[in-house]
């Protein structure tokens, strides 16, 4: 995002100070193991045992001296199917600014060892406090208003949106993804354009040639960062964006996979660990390891949004968006007896779900109103406004009339097959006053 785009309001834009943690030394540890759950996902399940040793005796260490995290009643994530939010933060030049750059949502699914992740376009357009709002907007928003439940309140926003608990989040620097790409020793993709864009009062300086190409982790983040052009060059749609950081992904995924990668796991818990923030817990992040170290990369299904660009704003149609929410929760409902369950497809998946949600103590509650089933469509409205107010803020005005009738806004209208579609409320929709 340029500064051009950046209002003296906008939350987006804080110090970097302000948005760098102190960490204690057992928390960058525990977090850090995230990093060895990553490795075995890309298939590094060949040294499971020889990291799971040697990472068990500080992890039991760690959950006896610094108690539970944000989570007080924990999801048995071995067993149940969960929901990670994995956002992207892109603190530019001298940090002045917080930008969520990468938003996605993944459902991992430990009985069918598979799962799904969605790409979210940072400008998507939603509804946020009665105003249009960029995608990107919320996490920040959050943060500079009440830093302490930024997460929770942020996993809050995005389950009503998609229709699904979050169960936890994750935030990367891009400082931390820029130099473990230096670890892994770069990675080998074909540009396939011409990409340049500089703005010397943030330090953005992209300029890469098209052609098969070796990048560092500088030129990696270029990449997938890209999508202005101030020098001649095509510009780049958030949809191309989300394509590219797949890529990435995938890239990263073969890579790990070599048994080099053994030799520069310390490496990259180092570089990681001062750069990744997380709510996952430390007994969790042990079931993960074991319950997902051997999943098949063929199983990880990524999927991208398309839409078309009305400035300042990617409108998403209502299908496209109501598929990726619907990709998601049949990931939820994949059993070993039934792996590929459906979902009538005019079953419009929003926010009139149960929330008393097994989450933190971070001042998360229940939220009656939306607990209580819908007993007729005349009472749709009524309570989707209740709702709206609830999960974007108090102080809420008239919602603007969209651009589309996509299902952006943060209240959804049930639709009234859905009790015939044998799709069940979901009990874990985070409710935060």
């Amino acid at each position: 995002m340029s500064n051009s785009e950046i209002t003296t309001h906008d939350p987006t834009s804080i110090s970097r100070k302000s948005k760098k943690k102190k960490w204690s030394k057992p928390k960058k540890i525990w977090v850090s193991v995230l990093v060895v759950f990553l490795l075995f996902l890309g298939g590094a399940g060949t040294y499971a045992g020889f990291l799971y040793s040697k990472f068990d005796q500080t992890l039991n260490k760690i959950s006896g001296s610094n108690g539970k995290t944000a989570n007080a009643a924990s999801i048995p994530v071995a067993t149940e199917p969960i929901t990670i939010l994995l956002m992207g933060i892109d603190a530019r030049g001298d940090g002045e600014t917080l930008n969520s750059d990468v938003i996605m949502p993944f459902t991992l699914n430990p009985i069918t060892k598979s799962a799904t992740l969605v790409s979210v376009p940072r400008d998507m357009e939603i509804t946020f406090d009665g105003h249009s709002r960029k995608s990107n907007y919320v996490f920040p928003h959050y943060y500079i208003v009440d830093k302490e439940h930024a997460f929770p309140k942020t996993k809050e926003f995005w389950s009503n949106k998609l229709g699904i608990p979050i169960d936890y989040m994750v935030t990367v620097d891009f400082q931390g993804f820029r130099e473990a790409i230096d670890v892994l020793g770069g990675i080998d993709v074909n540009v396939k354009m011409d990409m340049c864009y500089q703005d010397s009062t943030d330090g953005t300086n992209i300029n890469l040639k098209a052609g098969q190409q070796h990048l560092d982790g500088a030129a990696t983040l270029d990449y997938v960062r890209y999508r202005k052009s101030n020098c001649g060059t095509k510009e780049s749609t958030d949809y191309d964006r989300n394509l590219r950081q797949q890529e990435v992904l995938d890239q990263l995924f073969s890579k790990l996979k070599s048994f080099d990668m053994v030799t520069k796991v310390t490496d990259i818990l180092n570089v990681v660990g001062d750069n990744l923030e997380t709510d996952i817990s430390p007994d969790n992040l042990k079931q993960l390891i074991l319950s997902y170290m051997n999943i098949d990369r063929g199983k990880i299904n990524f999927i991208g949004l398309n839409g078309e660009w009305v400035s300042p704003f990617m409108v998403i149609p209502d299908e496209e968006w109501e598929n990726a929410k619907r990709a998601l929760k049949i990931e939820r409902m994949r059993t070993a007896a039934n792996p590929n369950p459906t979902i009538d497809p005019k079953t419009r998946l929003g926010t009139d779900m149960k929330s008393n949600y097994r989450s933190s103590g971070n001042n998360a509650s229940s939220d009656s109103n939306s607990s209580k089933s819908q007993s007729s469509n005349k009472n749709t409205d009524a309570s989707s406004k209740s709702k709206e107010k609830s999960s974007t803020g108090s102080g809420s005005k008239a919602t603007p009339t969209p651009r589309s009738t996509n299902n952006l806004k943060s209240n959804s209208k049930s639709n009234s097959n859905q009790g015939s579609s044998g799709v069940e409320a979901d009990d874990r929709v985070p409710k935060v006053d």
